[in-house]
């Protein structure tokens, strides 16, 4: 999975079975440090409001937040299950990420780095996709059949 810096010619890229993510310079292709995440980081996403970055680790059943420009990891979120996938709503502050085995989704305050909502998607179970419209503040959760 791969997320991109407005702010910066770098990428990021989840390493799962390393339990790390990647900074790579977008020019060069090179990759410039490797941040250490919970367990097999899968999803990963820039919050441009804060400038940082979640790498959603889904045997971590974690979060691990990093600053894009520094790499220096800021927090920890405990998770409760297996995240799959994420979106941000920067006007609100949130980051929203589905929790698969739990039929959930979370709500992150990304000020605070804590979960501040869980809201049952049942009957709808093991979400994965997931966008937003952000002039609404709507989520939309996609639902395998």
């Amino acid at each position: 999975m791969v997320s991109r810096s407005r702010r910066t010619a770098t990428r990021f890229s989840s390493n799962g079975r390393e339990a790390k993510a990647a900074i790579v310079d977008l020019a060069t292709l090179k990759t410039l440090s490797k941040v250490p995440t919970g367990e097999n980081p899968d999803a990963i996403l820039y919050e441009p409001g804060q400038r940082e970055v979640y790498s959603f680790n889904g045997r971590g059943h974690s979060a691990t937040v990093f600053g894009a420009a520094s790499g220096n990891v800021t927090a920890t979120i405990s998770l409760p299950g297996t995240p799959e996938f994420a979106v941000a709503d920067p006007a609100v502050g949130r980051v929203y990420c589905n929790i698969e085995d739990k039929n959930e989704v979370v709500a992150i305050d990304t000020v605070t780095h804590r979960v501040v909502n869980t809201w049952p998607t049942t009957p709808g179970e093991e979400p994965a996709g997931l966008a937003i419209d952000p002039a609404h503040h709507r989520l939309f959760i996609g639902m395998p059949q």
